[in-house]
């Protein structure tokens, strides 16, 4: 955030040394996410755990990421925390972020079973009269979209619904995620089988 480059270098070093203990590094930014009154700080703090779920451990050369070396419980904490944020940040470009971290998140843990609350919280935000939150949840889809289309094969009748609620929204921003999101699915299935049903959706992608 600062414009000082000195500073800027020396904030880079402290948050690169604290992924020595991730547990602080997380809880500490996910804190600051959720309290901070300052919007820039929250978004910061967003733009860092997208970054840090994706980051790998130090000290390691087999690809490990840094949210493996949580404790369960610093990692049960910071999903619902997210997931807490999502739904109740006020800043939508904040929002925005923070659905980027829960998709990035959610590539790692969704497929191993690993993050089960996550699908179902998107679901009920995909039916919710809160288009902030709706938009978000849609936001998901698109980040979870590979995830999802491969892996969610006995979902995608659910997610065709979702796709055609989402695109039939009285919110443009809502429409917008749903075409995002439906895009960025279909072109995740391998199969033409597995995108003929969502042809139907077509018309709605249209208008």
């Amino acid at each position: 955030m600062s414009g000082n480059n000195d500073q800027r270098g020396a904030a880079e070093s402290a948050y690169n040394a604290s992924k020595e203990q991730p547990d602080t590094l997380f809880a500490c930014l996910v804190t600051l996410l959720r309290t901070s009154t300052d919007a820039e700080v929250r978004s910061m703090c967003a733009v860092l755990l997208r970054r840090t779920v994706s980051a790998q451990a130090p000290n390691t050369t087999d690809g490990t990421k840094l949210v493996a070396r949580l404790s369960p419980p610093v990692l049960a904490s910071f999903k619902q925390e997210l997931l807490s944020a999502v739904e109740h940040e006020a800043e939508r470009s904040i929002r925005r972020k923070v659905a980027d971290a829960i998709g990035v998140l959610g590539r790692e843990t969704v497929r191993n079973g690993s993050w089960p609350e996550l699908f179902p919280f998107v679901l009920v935000a995909t039916r919710a009269e809160n288009a902030n939150l709706h938009e978000s949840a849609l936001q998901i889809i698109t980040e979870l979209a590979d995830t999802l289309a491969n892996s969610f094969k006995a979902e995608h009748g659910t997610l065709k619904a979702v796709f055609a609620h989402a695109l039939g929204n009285a919110h443009s921003a809502v429409r917008i995620a749903g075409f995002q999101a439906l895009a960025s699915f279909l072109l995740a299935l391998d199969a033409a089988s597995e995108r003929a049903p969502f042809q139907e959706l077509i018309p709605l992608m249209l208008q």
